[in-house]
């Protein structure tokens, strides 16, 4: 039995190769928030990092440093749902 709030589905692999069961777990606009700073903090050279980077402070290349994880913090928390999900997408 899955706790409340948790899906569950079988994703089918579109060529027929294999399936798998998924679990689902919704989050929250502030976990999907801290989770995107924490993983652009870590991560600072990938592609989805500097995409984020991209998206919400219109930099391509943005050094972590100073106050750019406070402004990063700032705009995702003012973005819409449809553009914070497009970075939580890219991060996971």
């Amino acid at each position: 039995m899955l706790p409340e709030g948790i899906l569950l589905f079988r994703y089918s692999h579109p060529k027929g190769k294999r399936s798998r069961e998924v679990k689902v777990v919704p989050e929250s606009r502030e976990e999907k928030i801290g989770e995107i700073l924490d993983f652009v903090a870590r991560n600072r050279e990938s592609h989805a990092s500097r995409i984020v980077c991209k998206e919400m402070l219109g930099e391509y290349y943005v050094p972590f440093a100073g106050g750019t994880r406070e402004q990063l913090e700032e705009r995702l928390s003012r973005a819409d749902e449809e553009k914070l999900d497009y970075c939580y997408y890219l991060i996971k």
